[in-house]
């Protein structure tokens, strides 16, 4: 069975190029000029810095990251401003997603010092100071004394979210498997524990909020994403059960007849980045079990998205996916639909590059613009990128979560193309 996705990067590339030199002998650069790279004579390592360097996707990707991490992380007191015209330490929820930007970057291009210093900097100075140690938890029906979680905002104020909170374990996790420092992945375990404390004794599921009042998919998905994620590195059999359990509960309860997940129960509405965690999760399932049942949920989940997802403009009440909710959020929800495709096209029978092609030209019409502006901002522009901001530029004043989800899409776009599709391609000619 193959290693986790997102955990085989470096020496992947380096396999690749040797095996499909042809595919990199004409690549477009920025300037849609053609470049040819003579792989006969350069070594692994100057192969996988020609693919990169030949794939628009990643190098502006790598450029958005810096650019956004100049604009919005101040190094001096490691805080992550919420936007550019306030000053105010971001949420927890824009920080994850921040970070998950650094260590897309960081898988891409490890080398970068650059890259690296942001990583390291927001995970050691920014992210603890939303922390909070020795908490009990008082989930109706039980209570979980000397619990480790992080607040809302920073300073330990706010509330706590479990959703917020499985953001930031995932990001630990990926860490872990990025740096191999083990604090990371203590700090991913302790808040395994803590997320299971938002599990309903009664009825199942993962509330989403201190207030224990609602189940939200939003929590139970990611959350289940986490235990997967750690089972994989510890073989710990408790953290598989737990996430089949949550999984479980989650295609039994919220999962509609169009094959897509709704947000909770009795809530109508259907977003995006459900559909991409719960894609993933399945596929993982069927990774780990090979359990086939795990891959007909993903495969039915991912062919929903491909039928319902572009063609659904509306709201938070239409019964099918919308991709206009949340504009600030919408490049992150992307995103995460991106990874959970691309996990699921790891172990699907046949490639269907439709998702990746559909975000590419929307990117594409993007880049199309700033160059005949001959600008690079990426929070200007208009055309087609605008439907991602439901009809709003990206503007000075923009959250950071819209730069970050951005920047993670290219990043995720350039992984695809440099190595993982043809990795699956190579797989399904075996």
């Amino acid at each position: 069975m193959k290693k986790a996705l997102l955990i085989k990067i470096a020496a992947g590339l380096m396999a690749l190029v040797m095996l499909v030199p042809s595919v990199i002998s004409c690549a477009s650069n920025k300037e849609g000029t053609t470049t040819t790279v003579d792989t006969e004579n350069l070594t692994p390592e100057r192969d996988t810095a020609a693919l990169l360097a030949s794939d628009v996707y990643a190098s502006d990707g790598l450029a958005y990251v810096l650019d956004t991490c100049e604009r919005y992380y101040v190094k001096r007191t490691g805080i992550l401003k919420r936007g550019l015209s306030n000053s105010n330490a971001c949420e927890i929820w824009y920080l994850a997603a921040y970070i998950e930007m650094l260590a897309e970057a960081y898988k891409l291009y490890p080398d970068n010092e650059d890259v690296k210093s942001y990583y390291v900097d927001v995970l050691e100075k920014c992210l603890p100071a939303y922390e909070v140690n020795r908490a009990t938890i008082r989930n109706p029906g039980k209570t979980y004394p000397n619990q480790m979680y992080y607040n809302a905002g920073r300073g330990s104020s706010g509330d706590f979210y479990y959703d917020d909170n499985a953001w930031i374990c995932y990001q630990y996790i990926e860490a872990y498997e990025l740096l191999g420092e083990d604090k990371y992945l203590e700090k991913a375990e302790k808040l395994l524990e803590f997320l299971w404390t938002g599990w309903r004794i009664k009825g199942g599921g993962i509330y989403w909020d201190k207030t224990f009042g609602g189940i939200a998919v939003c929590a139970s998905s990611p959350v289940t994403t986490c235990f997967l994620r750690t089972y994989i590195i510890t073989g710990n059999q408790d953290y598989l059960d737990k996430a089949e359990q949550i999984y479980s509960w989650l295609t039994k309860n919220v999962k509609g007849n169009n094959n897509l997940y709704y947000a909770g129960v009795g809530d109508p509405w259907q977003p995006s980045y459900d559909q991409g965690t719960m894609i993933y999760n399945g596929s993982l399932l069927y990774k780990i079990t090979e359990d086939e049942k795990y891959y007909k949920e993903a495969k039915s989940t991912a062919n929903a998205v491909l039928s319902h997802c572009f063609n659904v403009t509306g709201g938070r009440n239409d019964r099918k996916v919308s991709l206009k909710t949340n504009p600030y959020y919408c490049p992150w929800s992307f995103a995460w639909l991106m990874r959970g495709m691309i996990a699921y096209y790891d172990v699907s029978e046949s490639l269907n590059e439709g998702f990746m092609t559909f975000f590419k030209q929307i990117i594409d019409e993007r880049r199309g613009v700033l160059n005949r502006n001959k600008q690079y901002d990426p929070y200007l522009g208009t055309g087609c990128m605008d439907w991602l901001g439901n009809g709003r530029t990206f503007s000075s004043d923009d959250l950071v979560i819209m730069p970050a989800g951005y920047s993670s899409m290219l990043l995720l776009i350039a992984y695809f193309d440099v190595y993982q599709s043809q990795d699956i391609l190579e797989s399904n000619e075996t």
